[in-house]
């Protein structure tokens, strides 16, 4: 047991009992800077216990007690029951059993309750900018801290969490020092390079969309440029791929011809393009080449990354594996031996692999109705919204499918909630 960390979570307690709603709004706003990693409890023989979970656990209850609305008009009520179905399912009748109570307890937690309490706390437009602003420092010190890993080659703070839990086999945190096409990958905050390119990827999106189309923000234009420039790098410094093609589909839904306001924006990003091009003018080719190696089965072999060949193995393979419970799944602790890096399965990187391994034939089902309740989330009389929210999910879809969800839904549905909650309330908001 970590003190130092049963410390911050008491602090956090104290401030939930005196103001939840400001408590809560602030730690929405640093969320992405806690890794999973840090846990309050991680020894040998115990469940682990991380501080992420412990905290939207006891804010839960606090809510609850205060008789704040958190399931009545969740928006993805259906999905989230067809999951904890599934869960049940899973836990009671796959061959492993009740040893995969405690991981699926942090997975209920930490995306769908979680996802509870920022739809109960996050209802006005006041909510809305706080978020919106405390996300601008939250990314600013995300990027900042990625620019300086990618000059010392080093990550201190991720080298310090990885001591945080004794126990390796429920260790959370990859520390990469491999290289890709000549080039280190960063992580920053993050347990994963593509978690961190992923994120930064839904946040790119998410402040393009408020600043072309939402006056809650008033921030000149040089700031924005700066603001999107760290973005890009950071996403770039990832050396990852599956976060480029999340942020390729995603911009897709910000596509409106037949608007004036279109075509300065696409102006601006033309400029853009041109000075990030203009920044990394020896590395324009690289990366270009990370993007394209996932269709080409030669230029793998160069990046050492996954192909469609080797995704069609890891199906095979888990289609194999899992006739063993077909329709339950091996569960998600019951499937780790089957996970490991010598194993045809290879890590199952694929959101459907996972869904299938974990839980079955009706894990994917519950998938699916999840995907079909994100479309379904639409404003009427708000094309812009609608057409960008279907965007989004398509681009969260296609990164989820290329390499899993890596813990990026929190975030991704997060920002269609928070927008679908703003527009459905007003659709022209004012400073």
């Amino acid at each position: 047991m970590n003190f130092s960390i049963l410390f911050i979570f008491f602090f956090y307690i104290l401030f939930l009992l005196v103001d939840h709603k400001r408590t809560v709004l602030l730690y929405i706003v640093i969320k992405p800077l806690l890794s999973l990693n840090i846990a309050i409890i991680g020894s040998p023989g115990l469940p682990l216990i991380t501080l992420d979970v412990a905290i939207i656990l006891v804010t839960l209850v606090v809510l609850v007690f205060r008789k704040v609305h958190l399931f009545s008009d969740f928006p993805l009520r259906i999905s989230f029951v067809c999951f904890l179905i599934s869960c049940a399912l899973t836990l009671f009748f796959c061959p492993s059993g009740i040893v995969n109570l405690t991981r699926i307890f942090s997975s209920i937690f930490y995306d769908w309750i979680y996802l509870c309490i920022f739809w109960g706390v996050v209802r006005e437009e006041k909510d809305a900018r706080f978020v919106l602003r405390g996300y601008i420092c939250t990314i600013a010190i995300l990027c900042f801290y990625g620019i300086v890993e990618k000059i010392l080659g080093i990550n201190p703070i991720m080298a310090l969490e990885a001591t945080l839990i004794s126990d390796p086999s429920k260790q959370t945190l990859w520390m990469y020092d491999n290289v890709r096409l000549g080039m280190g990958r960063i992580q920053s905050f993050m347990s994963h390079p593509i978690t961190y390119g992923g994120i930064l990827s839904i946040l790119s999106l998410l402040f393009f969309y408020v600043f072309s189309n939402m006056k809650l923000l008033r921030i000149n234009p040089l700031t924005k440029g700066v603001f999107f420039l760290l973005l890009i790098m950071n996403i770039l410094f990832t050396n990852s791929r599956s976060p480029i093609l999340f942020l390729l589909v995603g911009a897709l839904g910000m596509i409106h011809p037949r608007q004036k306001s279109f075509y300065k924006y696409a102006l601006a990003l033309l400029v853009f393009s041109c000075i990030i091009a203009a920044v990394f003018y020896q590395k324009v080719s690289v990366y270009a080449e990370n993007v394209t190696s996932i269709f080409e089965l030669q230029q793998n072999e160069e990046v050492g990354g996954s192909s469609i060949e080797m995704r069609q193995n890891q199906m095979l393979a888990v289609v194999e594996t899992v006739t063993q419970s077909p329709w339950m799944g091996l569960g998600p602790t019951g499937a780790q031996d089957y996970l490991g890096r010598g194993t045809a399965i290879m890590g199952a990187e694929s959101c459907w692999f996972q869904a299938l391994l974990f839980y079955g034939v009706i894990g994917v089902i519950a998938y699916i109705v999840l995907i079909v309740d994100l479309i379904r989330i639409r404003v009427k009389g708000e094309g812009r919204f609608n057409q960008f929210a279907f965007f989004l999910v398509m681009g969260w879809l296609a990164f989820s499918s290329a390499t899993g969800e890596m813990g990026t839904r929190y975030m991704a549905v997060g920002v269609l909630l928070l927008l679908y909650r703003m527009h459905a309330k007003n659709a022209h908001m004012h400073p």
